[in-house]
């Protein structure tokens, strides 16, 4: 049994014969006649009118033809009345009236032939060469594929001339055009269980081989002997590709429903459309007339589609990567209903005789000016359709719109780099579904390079040595934009370049236009973020690495930090009140419930239970003062100077030492800053007497005046040798205190000595 690539090769030897055969017979000039037998004569029955170079001479019906190109015509078998010899010629040499006469072909048609030659000789060289390409896999697949291409390559090539009549060019169509439709039905259902997908009938493909060699006997027969069932035959062999070429797309259709959701899903798609737009132009505008007897157009013309043939499918068998259908498909209804009114007002204007005043320069300008205007009220219109219908004809854009919005959201619980480039890997992956995903990091210092597989693939063998390259020598943040990958930077940081690096998608479809931007959209905002979190590690180091007693920090940083801790005190009082406090008084009503509803309970569980009622109930309490602590009466706009007072009294409640106190001061309700700070240095001041002073009186007294306000602090503690600068455990609260002081502008004064207490003197602009 051959190999496949010596079946390969038989079959391009008899490709290229053939071609040969038909060339030599297509360079002659085509006559356009019929002719008919009379008594051993052969006479002109008629001259057509769109073909052949007869009708630009003096031939008539009835001119009785001697010759064509100096060859006694009665010297051929009626076997073979539409020989070469009736068909094509340069000259003609008839008796008409008892005159002779010579006929030459005008150079016109000379023309007219080579033309004819050209589109067919382009598309069977196409086809050639890629199947010099395809014969190198040496598979079933290349070898069906290779038998269909050539075979509809050399149907196209011979139809002309079969059309024509030429009996040579008969019989090529008679074979070829059957046998191709036979080969793709083959070389689909190879390439469908080459990728995986199983389809067993073999008797059915079986039958179908020699339902296709009878087909081609007997269409063989009919043109030999001439008899009156070629024209059924025609229809047959018609029928017969028709068939073959419908079960093909039916087949792929049942199979792609079948797979769909998988990654076979866009690769079945691109083989439907492939034989819809090849075919289905030939066999409804051609073949489905001709066999009903209805009007139809030339199979020469219907078969221009035909192209699409060579290019669709050896893309899909040379190459590893398809175009993403989905995406166009997904346009196509948009362009479509937004580019219908322009096409047909345009038609109107090309057809129409009213525009067109016989000066073909003023024609130009106003067809000119015409599309002008529509191009520029269609885009407009595109616009305003882009804005209103984004959700229904732009699915595609408001998918990817909505994953952007939902990934920004995701960001805001981003603290850490390793955890912004975890979740935009998590997203790409989920969004883009690619084969590869790397996270490269390059030093362009060192060139040297570090790589991580997010898919877990060799990633050391996909990163080629010319990748490499691209991206050490790539220092912009643009795409770096291929059918194979997708490369972008994210950020570049000390001379460190780091990279996202993707590979085509799964389904091994190409990223499209929406997908490359989002892509594009998607880094922006990770960049964004990452600037963010390098200005507060450096804010962080800033305040780590700073001397915090002998250096005043800046008001900005402190009013930052100050801020910051006000937002994480409100929203940890906020957390507290609505999730453990809620859950806590819940539990106690329950409780309490239970208590009083129950009869059955011993005396020592009765106890039991009031004990853990009452724990829970100071547990409540205790709550409640650490929300009140965290976000204060008067941040709820309360008066200014009862939340003051409140703070003193719930102190008194649990400090060990007197606490006196008086305030003195005005409703500062519309000066936030000022209130949050005083409010927190009293707490301060408080806290850190219950802690360190070891007093047994404490006095506050706050007052103003037009300019100042003033708090005045002292007790009889411990005191303190002095108010180093020094950074230590019992300064800490001090230095807060100092802190928010100086970020009003206010003076603060020590007044102290061991064992003689502390007094603390605070004056602040109004």
């Amino acid at each position: 049994m051959m190999s496949n690539k010596r079946k390969i090769l038989f079959l391009q030897l008899v490709f290229l014969l053939a071609h040969f055969f038909l060339i030599f017979i297509m360079l002659k000039p085509y006559i356009g006649i019929d002719v008919q037998y009379n008594n051993g004569q052969i006479t002109i029955s008629n001259i057509y009118d769109n073909d052949g170079w007869a009708r630009y001479t003096n031939l008539t019906i009835g001119d009785t033809i001697l010759e064509v190109d100096n060859t006694n015509v009665t010297t051929f078998n009626t076997l073979f009345k539409h020989n070469n010899c009736f068909v094509h010629g340069s000259s003609i040499k008839i008796i008409r009236n008892n005159e002779i006469q010579y006929i030459q072909a005008p150079s016109d048609s000379l023309k007219d032939t080579f033309q004819e030659i050209i589109i067919p000789s382009i598309f069977s060289l196409t086809v050639f060469i890629l199947t010099l390409f395809i014969y190198q896999q040496n598979s079933k697949v290349a070898f069906y594929l290779t038998g269909f291409l050539l075979s509809v390559s050399l149907s196209f090539f011979a139809s002309t001339e079969s059309g024509r009549g030429d009996f040579i060019s008969n019989i090529i169509v008679s074979v070829f055009f059957p046998l191709g439709s036979l080969f793709l039905a083959h070389f689909i259902r190879m390439l469908l269980i080459e990728k995986g997908i199983k389809i067993n009938w073999q008797l059915f493909f079986r039958i179908n081989g020699f339902i296709c060699l009878a087909i081609i006997s007997s269409k063989l027969l009919t043109l030999f002997f001439n008899n009156d069932l070629d024209a059924f035959n025609t229809i047959l062999v018609l029928s017969y590709f028709c068939f073959n070429i419908c079960f093909s797309i039916l087949l792929l259709i049942y199979f792609y429903l079948a797979t769909k959701g998988s990654h076979h899903e866009v690769f079945l798609k691109w083989l439907i459309l492939i034989h819809v737009c090849a075919f289905v132009p030939f066999i409804f505008l051609h073949a489905v007339p001709f066999i009903f007897r209805l009007p139809y157009i030339q199979d020469d013309l219907a078969a221009f589609t035909l192209f699409i043939i060579p290019i669709g499918y050896t893309y899909i068998v040379l190459t590893n990567r398809l175009i993403d259908i989905n995406f166009i498909l997904k346009q196509i209804p948009y362009y479509v209903f937004l580019t219908f009114i322009p096409t047909l007002i345009l038609t109107i204007f090309v057809i129409s005789e009213r525009f067109y005043s016989g000066n073909i320069i003023l024609y130009f300008i106003i067809l000119f000016l015409a599309i002008l205007t529509i191009n520029i009220v269609t885009l407009f219109l595109k616009e305003r359709l882009d804005f209103q219908l984004k959700d229904s004809l732009l699915y595609h854009q408001s998918f990817f719109s909505k994953n952007l919005n939902e990934f920004s959201q995701k960001l805001a619980s981003v603290m850490k780099e390793d955890d912004l480039e975890n979740l935009l890997l998590h997203q790409i992956k989920e969004t883009l579904d690619p084969k590869v995903l790397l996270l490269i990091r390059i030093n362009y210092k060192t060139t040297e390079y570090q790589c991580f597989d997010f898919m877990q693939n060799n990633a050391e063998s996909i990163l080629a040595d010319s990748i490499k390259l691209k991206l050490r020598n790539n220092h912009s943040d643009i795409l770096i934009d291929h059918p194979n990958y997708l490369g972008i930077q994210l950020y570049e940081h000390h001379h460190i370049g780091t990279y996202i690096w993707l590979s085509k998608k799964r389904n091994n479809t190409t990223f499209n236009l929406h997908e490359k931007m989002w892509l594009i959209n998607i880094v922006k905002y990770v960049r964004l973020v990452y600037e963010n979190l390098n200005i507060v590690k450096n804010i962080i180091a800033t305040i780590e690495n700073r001397d915090t007693t002998n250096h005043q920090s800046s008001n900005t940083l402190t009013r930052f930090l100050l801020q910051l801790s006000e937002q994480e005190r409100k929203r940890l009082a906020s957390d507290l009140h609505d999730s453990a406090l809620q859950d806590q008084t819940i539990w106690y009503q329950k409780l309490d419930q239970l208590i009083q509803n129950s009869n059955t309970l011993q005396k020592e569980d009765l106890e039991t239970l009031n004990k853990i009622k009452n724990g829970l109930l100071d547990v409540i309490k205790q709550i409640r003062d650490t929300c009140s602590e965290l976000r204060p009466n008067f941040l709820l706009n309360t008066n200014f100077t009862a939340s003051l007072e409140d703070l003193c009294k719930k102190k008194q409640a649990k400090a060990s030492f007197s606490l006196r106190y008086e305030f003195q001061l005005s409703n500062y309700a519309n000066n936030h800053n000022l209130t949050v700070s005083i409010y927190r240095v009293l707490q301060e001041l408080l806290t850190n007497a219950e802690k360190h002073s070891n007093a047994t009186l404490v006095s506050i007294e706050m007052w103003e005046d037009n300019h100042f306000i003033f708090l005045d602090y002292r007790d009889n503690g411990v005191g303190m040798d002095k108010i180093s600068e020094q950074y230590n455990e019992d300064h800490i609260g001090l230095i807060g205190i100092k802190e928010r002081i100086h970020i009003l502008d206010g003076e603060i004064e020590f007044i102290t000595e061991l064992t003689q207490g502390l007094q603390i003197l605070i004056t602040i602009p109004r």
